[in-house]
């Protein structure tokens, strides 16, 4: 008897293992990627032109690969306001008060747009980002038009109710990677209005002055399209603004270099953080304390 529980324990702790560990492949861009735990785990960069007011002359391009390890939670109301439950809101990307990238409880991407007097969100509706498997996102603001795209489906459409990239928010906030939406606090400290999402990867974070996937006729209001997925890591050229590959490098106080060579460097703020050699097996567990 003594032996069989013995046995049955060692079964459990074998299961636990394996439910914990999972192995976490690299991205297409290969290397390692930002891995967020703690609410308000976050990269940033200081405020520069670059990423308001130059992305307004040719338009602009911001790029990322995600991957999400657990379900964004909807909200649920109750009567007792302790009983209720925020929703989950996970920020790939976002200047502060300008535009924001964002993954949504129900598993879709949305894109905010904020100028003086209004706020835009455009969608991707019908296609679900699912669980344990990288992504790739894209985003595309023309002055005429702009375009999403998720894994290799393309969606595009004019500007709406004289909405275009010019009403675009030149902001002194900082440009952000990771997070969750709220309203921020000073230039850095976030106070969360919702939830932050906190279980996910984001790797390969690329910022361009130009439509990277343009289109060429502008002869209907929408339109949708498949397109090619980079392979590999992406590469720098003159109309990269900034280049995050997420792969260990330290720029002085700065957690990850810019490898466009424009010296926006990233740094941390947060709780936690995780560093993810290429394919090493990971745990919720694995975390390096922030002194």
């Amino acid at each position: 008897m003594r032996f069989i529980s013995r046995f049955l324990l060692l079964s459990l702790c074998f299961l636990a293992t394996e439910t914990f560990a999972v192995e976490i492949p690299p991205s297409p861009a290969g290397g390692g990627w930002f891995q967020i735990y703690a609410p308000g785990d976050f990269a940033f960069v200081t405020d520069s032109r670059d990423f308001d007011i130059n992305l307004q002359k040719n338009g602009f391009t911001i790029e990322a690969w995600i991957y999400i390890t657990r379900t964004l939670e909807p909200f649920v109301w109750a009567e007792n306001p302790a009983e209720q439950k925020l929703r989950d809101l996970w920020v790939v990307f976002e200047k502060a008060d300008s535009y924001r990238l964002s993954i949504l409880p129900n598993h879709r991407a949305r894109f905010l747009l904020q100028g003086p007097g209004f706020s835009h969100t455009f969608s991707f509706p019908g296609h679900l980002l699912q669980m344990n498997q990288w992504h790739y996102l894209s985003v595309m603001f023309a002055e005429d038009y702009y375009q999403l795209v998720v894994d290799n489906k393309l969606r595009g459409s004019l500007y709406l109710n004289r909405i275009g990239l010019q009403d675009l928010n030149n902001t002194d906030g900082v440009f952000s990677v990771g997070g969750g939406e709220g309203p921020p606090s000073g230039d850095i400290d976030k106070k969360w209005l919702w939830n932050p999402f906190t279980a996910g990867m984001i790797d390969e974070v690329r910022v361009s002055d130009i439509i990277r996937y343009p289109k060429e006729e502008l002869n209907a209001n929408e339109w949708s399209d498949v397109t090619e997925i980079p392979e590999g890591p992406f590469e720098p050229d003159e109309h990269t603004i900034a280049l995050w590959h997420f792969d260990f490098e330290k720029m002085g106080d700065s957690k990850w270099g810019d490898a466009s060579g424009n010296g926006h460097h990233l740094r941390y703020k947060g709780d936690y953080l995780e560093v993810q050699p290429r394919n090493r097996l990971t745990t919720t567990w694995g975390k390096l304390k922030r002194r």
